[in-house]
């Protein structure tokens, strides 16, 4: 395979959107693509999300990715890799959850957490927006005061179906890597370190970031994903 022919497919989490990605793709040397999820829409199920990045990786000529999933992202893996097969050559999970086959994003997390979850989504069937406060405190405590602004500004309502919706799991023997943010609010470490456990002998690579890596530590972001490019020619 000539280098030429591996795309970057970079998938949001929760709240943000492909703009979240601009300073990463800017400083890659591979072709990227940076694809917008619909969590804000109703109907938005992971099924429905891998549907429509399938259908933006079909306009693209030929080639083989690597798939980029950032936080909730990580429910994405198994059906983008029913859907997509060998043309995934490589998984990369930015603080990415990673649920067991058959559970949903809200299993995975701890207890009492999940049953709020499940209680907020039941009194709030249209979603949930996290206040200014835990926005700043969750996803933006290493950010400067403009890119912290600009994620409170640009943070959208998360319906309930990509949250509650049970989802494939990951192929444990695909190749992968998962990069641990060690200042990450969101995803705690200990978290991070339990998700990358269902996975089978990834790479590891920590990153001293909060959990918009992708904002406050771009170039380390980009270097990773680099990396793989030579290994994989």
């Amino acid at each position: 395979m000539s280098k030429e022919q591996l795309t970057a497919v970079l998938v949001h989490g929760a709240g943000t959107g492909a703009w979240i990605w601009e300073d990463v793709q800017s400083r890659l040397s591979i072709p990227s693509v940076a694809i917008d999820v619909p969590l804000h829409e109703s109907g938005a199920t992971p099924d429905h999300c891998v549907g429509l990045i399938e259908k933006q990786l079909r306009s693209l000529e030929p080639c083989e990715f690597v798939i980029v999933l950032h936080s909730w992202a990580g429910v994405l893996a198994g059906s983008l890799a029913n859907a997509l097969g060998e043309r995934i050559i490589h998984t990369v999970y930015l603080s990415a959850v990673i649920p067991a086959a058959g559970a949903s994003f809200v299993d995975t997390m701890p207890i009492p957490q999940r049953w709020i979850l499940r209680l907020l989504y039941s009194r709030n069937p249209e979603g949930l927006k996290p206040s200014e406060a835990m926005i700043r405190k969750e996803y933006c405590n290493d950010l400067s005061e403009s890119a912290a602004q600009m994620v409170v500004d640009r943070f959208t309502v998360q319906r309930p179906e990509p949250y509650l919706t049970p989802v494939p799991g990951p192929h444990r023997d695909a190749a992968s890597t998962y990069i641990r943010l060690g200042q990450d609010q969101s995803v705690p470490p200990a978290l991070q370190k339990k998700y990358a456990s269902k996975l089978q002998n990834p790479g590891t690579v920590t990153i001293n970031a909060g959990h918009l890596a992708m904002l406050s530590r771009p170039a380390e972001v980009a270097t990773v994903i680099e990396a793989l490019k030579q290994d994989i020619a």
